[in-house]
């Protein structure tokens, strides 16, 4: 493949439901041509035995695909595992291998970097996001993410949410979360999570916002219809100033000022889905957010594009009767 243009996927091993060791914790890279491993990386197992029960490594979450110039070419992937760290592959490089001494060497193997590492490895499962601020002329990604999710991780930790500047020396921007547990500046602190409340669901991005949900209470049940124990939460922040708003900044508002997150009916698997852009009569542009619940709910906000998302309903659109 060296230098020449080639289809591949990249996908982690998933989760490891080998309680004794470590099986999950590889992350390939897959010619698609004829489904052979080209690349791989493994990644080491942190012992957090001494603070909470130590979850062997894995990386159950899917890489993000990145083309920074927009040449159709990938440049970087990020991807996390559950010892709370977030990686990322310069595959801009052309890649090649070699054997060196019995083993495999390629020129990937010293294009991957572990860009941020929670202080206390809780775990990541989601898959990062990354997107540019092309408004805001910077060419920077900045990569979001949160911890927590895990059934394992203890339930009564607090958790955050991290938007990170991928950068020559990758910066936390803002985050949600304890300064004091996170060894972050105050500055940068851009509200709080609750006590046990996990980011399961993978962040999305539109207009400028950041969606993500969490939830506290187990979610790993085989039937989630008996699991409806625990509560839920939506968030909406500013990837950049928006409407007087600061980066990191709630998008939600209501007559009586802002709001931190949007409570919700049950927990959530899954952060928001995105409708199509629409203008009202009077000439106001929207568009429409939906989520999903375990309990079948499906709650929607109507969003003006461009400014705060001021919130004049948040209710159930759709529930199955059983």
């Amino acid at each position: 493949m060296a230098g020449i243009p080639a289809w591949v996927a990249f996908t982690g091993s998933g989760y490891d439901n080998n309680t004794s060791s470590v099986c999950g914790n590889v992350f390939y890279g897959v010619n698609v041509a004829d489904g052979t491993i080209f690349w791989s990386y493994t990644a080491d197992d942190v012992d957090t035995s001494a603070a909470y029960p130590n979850i062997y490594n894995a990386i159950p979450g899917s890489p993000t695909y990145f083309d920074q110039d927009t040449d159709g070419f990938g440049d970087k992937l990020y991807f996390a595992d559950l010892d709370g760290r977030v990686y990322r592959v310069n595959i801009s490089v052309n890649f090649t291998s070699r054997i060196q001494g019995g083993r495999l060497v390629t020129s990937w193997d010293s294009e991957i970097e572990a860009i941020y590492t929670d202080p206390d490895n809780y775990p990541i499962i989601s898959k990062p996001l990354a997107v540019i601020n092309t408004a805001s002329g910077m060419a920077t990604p900045r990569v979001f993410f949160g911890t927590g999710g895990d059934d394992r991780a203890p339930a009564t930790a607090t958790y955050s949410f991290i938007g990170l500047i991928d950068q020559a020396r990758p910066e936390v921007e803002w985050y949600l979360g304890d300064p004091s547990l996170l060894g972050l500046p105050d500055s940068k602190d851009k509200g709080d999570l609750g006590q046990g409340e996990k980011v399961w669901a993978d962040p999305v991005h539109n207009d400028y916002i950041v969606y993500f949900s969490t939830l506290q209470g187990s979610i790993e049940s085989v039937d989630p219809c008996i699991n409806l124990q625990g509560m839920g939460k939506l968030y909406g922040r500013f990837s950049q100033t928006m409407a007087g708003t600061m980066v990191g900044g709630t998008a939600f508002t209501s007559g009586a000022g802002s709001l931190e997150s949007l409570a919700l009916a049950s927990k959530s698997r899954a952060a928001v889905t995105v409708g199509d852009r629409a203008q009202t009569d009077a000439g106001v542009r929207k568009r429409e957010v939906y989520i999903q619940e375990y309990d079948s709910t499906i709650q929607k906000l109507e969003q003006p594009v461009g400014s705060l998302l001021k919130v004049k309903s948040w209710r159930e659109v759709y529930k199955i009767i059983r």
